[in-house]
């Protein structure tokens, strides 16, 4: 080996290194006892409805804390992804939605930020 491939691969393996340390430790801490809140801007019943439900349970296992799915339906999608947008940057407030009426949405409309 050369020395560049070489300096490639001892940096590519301190990477990994690091990344498996702050890993491990990531896991160790607790995490808050605050309630979750998975929006989903479409109505109940549906397809989209029921794949939040079943990531919000399998949340629920995993992090061992209450997932609460709100929907909230309206404008192609627009109204949960404003209201996920203008939440707490806390990493509380979750969104799930389509990529089929995210996309549309920021091309058709000047307004929508996310």
């Amino acid at each position: 080996m050369t020395v560049r491939p070489m300096r490639s691969l001892l940096c590519g393996l301190a990477a990994v290194f690091f990344v498996w340390m702050a890993g491990g430790r990531a896991k160790c801490q607790d995490f808050s006892n605050r309630l979750m809140k998975l929006v989903v801007p479409y109505p109940a019943g549906g397809p989209m409805d029921f794949l939040g439900r079943a990531v919000a349970e399998y949340q629920t296992q995993e992090l061992r804390q209450t997932v609460i799915v709100e929907n909230k339906p309206g404008a192609q999608g627009s109204l949960g992804a404003d209201a996920v947008a203008k939440a707490a940057p806390d990493g509380y407030t979750l969104l799930v939605a389509a990529g089929s009426t995210i996309v549309p949405n920021t091309l058709l409309y000047k307004k929508f930020d996310l």
